[in-house]
């Protein structure tokens, strides 16, 4: 990223495994949070789904797309991306925000 702060719009994409026992209705939420655990705004909406697993099956798969407008990054850094299922952090991922080096004979940008 050339410029902070950003605003960009981007989608957050999940494939998730559900076991049997897990059937029913699943609240699916992702956070994004910077280095000192603040949320970036706006928070992703959280998603709802049924989960069926017809009887011949041990497991099924659900895929989540959730878009995000204008997602505001204030600066550099690392970030976190988590997700949660019925309120349990079920992961996390490193999201790592860099502005690119500067060119020869280019003077460094402001951030």
């Amino acid at each position: 990223v050339p410029l902070f702060p950003i605003s960009i719009n981007c989608c957050l994409v999940a494939k998730i495994r559900f076991r049997k026992i897990e059937e029913g209705i699943k609240e699916i939420k992702f956070t994004i949070i910077d280095s000192d655990g603040r949320p970036v705004h706006p928070l992703p909406p959280a998603q709802q789904i049924n989960i069926y697993i017809p009887a011949s099956s041990s497991s099924a798969s659900a895929a989540i797309v959730v878009g995000i407008p204008n997602l505001q990054i204030p600066k550099p850094g690392e970030y976190e991306i988590g997700l949660t299922v019925n309120g349990r952090q079920e992961m996390t991922v490193p999201l790592f925000v860099r502005q690119p080096p500067p060119q020869p004979g280019q003077e460094p940008l402001p951030g």
